[in-house]
């Protein structure tokens, strides 16, 4: 039994119900009553009238929710090296207790503190031998200005 869906309401037609209609273009239009024929041919929207299928799934009425929630997969955790790092040493780290670690970033402080001490030192010692860089301060309003 071969049955057919109405161009404005959506719902299925029967054998020996409803009519067809040809449009010029020859585009095949059906409908199950003169009710859908009318409101077609008047250029009324489907979905504006709460007894149609394309209202119905617009505004999800008589669905019946069947889908369960997808279960999602465990994030799978992974060791990636750091740049610079190999492996064992950041393994090492990880493992290394609290006062371990402290004792090691005193021990690197004081390395970073004596290294910026000695560039400080340095860079005072390089300006000191350069002497005045040769700038000499313009005196400032006595300009004509354009004038």
């Amino acid at each position: 039994m071969k049955t057919e869906v109405c161009s404005f309401s959506g719902l299925k037609i029967f054998p020996g119900r409803g009519t067809r209609f040809v449009r010029g273009d020859s585009k095949l239009f059906y409908f199950r009553t003169s009710k859908d024929a009318r409101l077609w041919h008047q250029k009324k929207k489907p979905a504006k009238f709460h007894w149609t299928v394309v209202y119905r799934r617009l505004n999800k009425k008589g669905t019946t929710d069947t889908r369960t929630k997808r279960r999602r997969r465990a994030v799978k955790k992974t060791q990636r090296a750091v740049v610079g790092m190999d492996m064992e040493l950041l393994k090492q780290i990880r493992k290394e207790n609290p006062e371990k670690r402290k004792e090691r970033l005193t021990v690197s402080e004081a390395e970073i503190r004596e290294r910026r001490k000695k560039a400080a030192a340095l860079a005072k010692a390089n300006k000191a031998s350069s002497g005045p860089a040769g700038r000499t301060q313009k005196a400032r309003g006595t300009a004509n200005k354009g004038r």
